[in-house]
């Protein structure tokens, strides 16, 4: 009896032992993965990360949930983008319960005290698809785990050198897409910002409906067409009327994870993935290019080949008259 009572005082003691070690974890939750990507890519497994939606679903149309609110209510720190409505509803919460909230507009601000050049591109969700962005932002963050007691000076300084070497690769294997030019680009908003990253850019940028401008520039369009688009756009209205667009010249649809399914990637891991998809569109549409292009010279009609014979012949026989005549 003595040996059971020991043993399960023992238990309780270890219960709540590893009770008060999940209470004091540092709890950061985000509001869209790919800040949560950003997170993990800087400090990795020291602290939980949380996020407050993930999959192929279109952000503008979630509505904010009563668990939501409840991963909110249990972190230390919130992180969120200040674009989408669900996500300026969390950030009232966060202001009003006393919770500390980094919002992306406090980022803009930051830029524009900074004098930044590229602030006129951050005024939307495509932010984090343009490298140079993702450098200043870790910054940042990186700032506010130092005041919150993540990370040391010396830590923090140090992680930002690995990251910015990691964006440097990153950048440099962007680089190597030279043949961009020989295409024009249609995208949805974000994309624009991804382009930017090979120095390229859009030729359309998608609305919710397509503009008669636009209208005019695709018909005017002569070089092969990318459509970059988001997943969740798969099979929308503009989707089925760009395709419709590729049945009257070369293109090809490249659709893009704008969030990503797999939330415990970093963001490196996350843009090399974007980058190589993007990879395989480009192969795909320079394949159809060839083809096209063969076809083209397999498809002269019969009667222009019939008159080039006959020149050939009429000019042939005219050498044989001039020769004979000579002689």
């Amino acid at each position: 009896m003595k040996n059971i009572i020991q043993l399960v005082t023992t238990l309780l003691i270890i219960s709540v032992l590893l009770t008060t070690c999940l209470c004091t974890e540092f709890r950061i939750v985000t509001s869209i993965p790919v800040i949560k990507y950003v997170v993990k890519e800087l400090l990795n497994n020291k602290v939980q990360v949380y996020v407050l939606y993930y999959g192929n679903v279109n952000p503008h149309t979630i509505k904010l949930k009563p668990w939501m609110i409840s991963y909110v209510e249990n972190s230390n720190f919130v992180i969120s983008l200040s674009h989408f409505p669900y996500e300026l509803r969390i950030e009232k919460y966060c202001i009003k319960s006393g919770i500390p909230v980094l919002k992306f507009s406090d980022y803009m601000e930051y830029l524009i005290l900074l004098k930044y050049p590229e602030i006129e591109i951050i005024n939307t969700h495509g932010w984090w698809l343009y490298i140079n962005n993702i450098e200043k932002f870790s910054k940042i963050l990186l700032d506010k785990f130092v005041q919150l007691g993540v990370l040391t000076n010396s830590e923090a300084l140090k992680v930002y050198g690995d990251f910015v070497e990691k964006l440097r690769d990153l950048k440099d294997y962007s680089k190597k897409f030279v043949e961009l030019r020989n295409y024009s680009f249609i995208c949805s908003p974000p994309f624009q910002y991804f382009l930017k990253n090979f120095n390229v850019n859009c030729t359309i940028v998608l609305k919710e409906h397509i503009s008669q401008k636009d209208l005019v520039k695709l018909k005017n369009i002569k070089k092969p067409v990318v459509i970059l688009l988001a997943n969740y756009e798969k099979d929308s209205v503009i989707d089925r009327y760009l395709k419709s667009v590729l049945n009257e010249k070369p293109g090809v649809i490249c659709y893009l994870s704008v969030i990503g399914n797999n939330t415990e990637v970093a963001y490196t891991k996350f843009m090399t993935y974007l980058i190589e998809r993007f990879k395989k569109c480009l192969t795909m549409l320079n394949n159809q290019v060839k083809v096209s292009s063969i076809n083209s010279v397999t498809n002269i009609n019969p009667i222009y080949i019939t008159i080039l014979l006959v020149l050939i012949f009429v000019i042939a026989l005219m050498i044989f008259y001039i020769k004979r005549s000579r002689t």
